[in-house]
């Protein structure tokens, strides 16, 4: 399927995720509805590799405790979410060779590198066609007709589906969820809209019914 193609049948990451008035997503600061730009917002949201710093600890906490003075040492705990198809053990020594090696890009100072955990990139397949078929008949039965479901990336820190995927290799799994724009996931006022939840489990159990 053509790329353009791929972001015109997706909603707009701009009305599921708004920001603030004068912030920009890294993807580019003019957010338009060019099917272009939608893309380059979902390939950020769960194709491209992600890094985060977690922690920081080396400098005070307390701001009335800092001053401009130098520290001489800081440790940083970072999380990486890597692409779907990367393997976390060569982009682990990938990492730790090029952030320990002296270099010009670290002027010179040393970094040491730890590991914590962990886990592969995952890639969902395509549903085999009968539980495809079953399910779109199930969503319009429950959500009406024009509410076919649609399959989106989703990028997370936690590689379950991939270990699921190693134990059950024969398994087929459908991967979906109960959150809405509103549902504030991770945040402040988490919450669940109830009716919805009611029919996204009539679909599951429809569908399972059917196979």
């Amino acid at each position: 399927m053509a790329i353009t193609k791929l972001a015109a049948d997706y909603p707009l990451l701009t009305d599921a995720l708004p920001l603030n008035e004068g912030v920009w997503p890294v993807t580019g600061r003019y957010a338009d509805t060019h099917n272009s730009h939608n893309m380059k917002q979902h390939m950020a949201n769960w194709w491209k590799p992600c890094l985060s710093v977690i922690g920081v600890a080396g400098i005070p906490s307390d701001l009335a405790m800092a001053g401009n003075v130098m520290y001489k040492d800081m440790t940083l705990r970072c999380s990486m979410r890597l692409a779907p198809t990367q393997k976390w053990e060569k982009i682990n020594a990938l990492l730790e060779a090029k952030l320990t090696e002296a270099s010009a890009s670290t002027f010179g100072a040393k970094l040491e590198y730890t590991l914590i955990d962990g886990g592969d990139g995952f890639k969902a397949p395509d549903l085999p066609y009968p539980i495809k078929k079953q399910l779109d008949a199930a969503t319009v039965e429950i959500f009406g007709v024009g509410n076919e479901p649609l399959s989106v990336g989703c990028g997370g820190a936690i590689p379950f589906m991939d270990i699921f995927t190693k134990e059950f290799p024969q398994a087929s799994f459908m991967l979906t969820g109960a959150c809405m724009v509103s549902s504030n996931a991770h945040s402040a006022n988490e919450n669940l809209d109830l009716q919805y939840c009611a029919n996204l489990t009539s679909v599951i159990a429809s569908t399972l019914s059917k196979l």
